[in-house]
């Protein structure tokens, strides 16, 4: 069954990275529906909504969405990013790190950064006492087992990995019997190993060791600071592929850029590239997933880059050396 997307090009310079990344799905994967929505500022200034009711009706017909950046600066609306989180279930935030060239970062991790989105998998536990009203935050049980199907599903299609869950407690409040329950049933008979880590055991391996590719499953706070780290041992932000993951539908976008990145990150389609190989790869296009991942890579190699990591490439040249050594490949 041929698989439809939405496409949002976001602000600014969205549309040149999203459009180059579309360059390579109509490339690699031409059987894609491939249609195209509003989202953002823009959308904003022409609709008076970040989030228009006709993007939202695009978005409950496709099975996935690839979305540009966006900039709220100035707009009295809600993140339309966290809107589409809530309203389609997407539970699970999808953080994928690797080396893409020997020249470019610190050291090397190979990882898969698994962790809730707060706007469909926590709960507030209110409780009412003498002393006034306290609360609790934690996992909601039927989103834990949606997240570790999810998980296995992505261990499943990225073979070979082992299974990490990393936090302090935070993930798994109140829920550890629930935890230790849904790991039996999804884990038990897979040929996938489980392994429970601290936050600092991690970050220490990464740091001292590099990492074997593992599949990370965090909680929010560790995460955080998961991304942060392995984001600066492959070579910067923004550069790595991120999503949002529900049962019947996923979210792809470009991943976060830090303020002291180097100039023109902004301007660099790797991510949304890697983002909507990404996809594909939950499609279970696992080839066309690494053909991407590694064409990527080759163009990074080679120098055939862009400027803000010493190429002079603009983004469609980029997209357009993908495609060439991807076709070039395929027929050596």
């Amino acid at each position: 069954m041929t698989k439809k997307v939405l496409i949002t090009g976001g602000d600014g310079y969205g549309r040149t990275i999203v459009g180059a990344a579309e360059k390579v799905l109509r490339s690699v994967a031409p059987d894609l529906e491939l249609i195209h929505g509003k989202m953002g500022a823009e959308a904003y200034e022409v609709t008076g909504y970040a989030l228009p009711p006709a993007t939202m009706d695009l978005i409950s017909e496709c099975d996935a969405m690839l979305a540009g950046p966006i900039d709220m600066k100035g707009v009295p609306e809600r993140d339309p990013i966290a809107s589409i989180q809530k309203q389609m279930g997407l539970y699970l935030q999808y953080r994928e790190f690797f080396p893409l060239c020997d020249y470019l970062g610190k050291g090397s991790v190979d990882i898969v950064a698994l962790s809730p989105t707060p706007e469909s998998t926590m709960v507030v536990h209110e409780t009412e006492s003498i002393d006034g009203i306290s609360s609790e935050m934690y996992t909601d049980s039927d989103r834990l087992r949606d997240m570790l199907a999810e998980t296995l599903k992505i261990c499943e299609l990225k073979s070979g990995r082992r299974i990490h869950t990393v936090g302090d407690g935070i993930l798994f409040r109140n829920r550890e019997k629930v935890v230790d329950e849904v790991l039996g049933q999804f884990f038990a008979d897979s040929e996938f190993r489980v392994d429970r880590t601290t936050t600092a055991e991690m970050l220490f391996t990464m740091i001292q060791h590099g990492s074997d590719p593992s599949i990370l499953l965090c909680d929010i706070p560790s995460a955080n600071c998961i991304h942060g780290l392995a984001a600066g041992i492959v070579g910067g932000s923004g550069l790595m592929p991120c999503a949002y993951l529900g049962k019947d539908m996923g979210l792809y976008c470009t991943a976060p850029i830090y303020h002291t990145e180097s100039v023109g990150r902004e301007l660099n389609p790797t991510s949304a590239i890697l983002s909507a190989a990404a996809m594909l790869l939950m499609f279970g296009m696992v080839e066309e997933y690494t053909q991407i991942q590694s064409a990527v890579c080759e163009m990074y190699k080679s120098g055939r880059t862009t400027p803000d990591v010493g190429g002079h490439l603009g983004a469609d040249k980029f997209a357009q050396g993908i495609n060439e050594i991807i076709h070039m490949n395929m027929h050596s």
